[in-house]
Parts: structure tokens; C-alpha cells; sequence
């Protein structure tokens, strides 16, 4: 693929005889300036190209960006549907106020209580709000 060429014409209004009463006639090869809105260095649908190009693209990144937060939602909503099945057995048995009451843990006797686990974690969980505080 070659480049485009943005060379500008080496032909001046002045030197074409451009603003002479000779160069408007009939038959007159007179230079006219290009139209205000093109540049002479840029080739003409050049910019439109770039302009829907970049428009694609942009479309790509926002289905792709909606597609992986989609996913990601959907990973996380997997994630808390297997805890859930993964919890139901343990929460037909003990219950869950059974269960985060309790201070007992006795694998052998399968008597399970998780009050101390929950009580250690709200205490390091607040010396370590009190140490992190400017």
C-alpha cells in the first residue's frame, strides 16, 4: 500500500497569473485555491475515513467493555449461588442464628459454631482501624 502523496502544488495564484484580467476568460487554465474547509496537505476523504474508522472502534471498545462486566456479574452471581448450595446443608442442620451463636466447635460431636471466629474478626478488624487512622 502506498502513501498518499501531501505535497502542495508548486503552482502559486501569483505565478498562474491568478487576480489578472487575462486569466478569467474563456479558455483560461487559471489555479483556484482549494475550497476553506480542505487543507491542500490532506488528501480528501482522508478525515472522513479516520472519522469512521475511529467511530468503529469506539463501538468495539463499548460492546466489548458491556460484555466483560457482563461477565463479570455473572461470574459473581455464580460465585454467591454456590456458596449458597454449597451452605444449605450446614444451615438445615445448625440454622444460621445456631450457627453464628454457638461458641462450640467439636468436629467429633458435629456440633459447629462460628461466635468466637466472628468475635476475633470484629476485634483485629477494629485495632487495625485504630492503628490505620492518621
Amino acid at each position: 500500500m502506498t502513501a498518499p502523496s501531501f505535497e502542495a502544488s508548486a503552482v502559486t495564484p501569483a505565478a498562474a497569473g491568478a487576480g489578472t484580467p487575462e486569466s478569467h476568460g474563456a479558455g483560461s487554465a487559471a489555479v483556484s485555491a482549494p475550497p476553506p474547509d480542505h487543507s491542500p496537505l490532506v488528501p480528501h476523504g482522508w478525515l472522513a475515513a479516520r472519522a469512521r474508522g475511529q467511530r468503529i472502534a469506539d463501538r468495539l471498545f463499548q460492546g466489548g467493555t458491556f460484555f466483560f462486566a457482563f461477565l463479570v456479574f455473572s461470574i459473581l452471581a455464580a460465585i454467591l449461588v454456590s456458596l449458597y448450595l454449597g451452605a444449605l446443608p450446614a444451615l438445615h442442620r445448625f440454622g444460621l442464628w445456631g450457627f453464628a451463636s454457638s461458641r462450640e466447635w467439636n468436629p467429633v460431636t458435629q456440633k459447629f459454631g462460628a461466635l468466637v471466629d466472628i468475635y476475633g474478626t470484629l476485634v483485629t478488624s477494629g485495632i487495625a482501624m485504630l492503628i490505620g487512622k492518621p
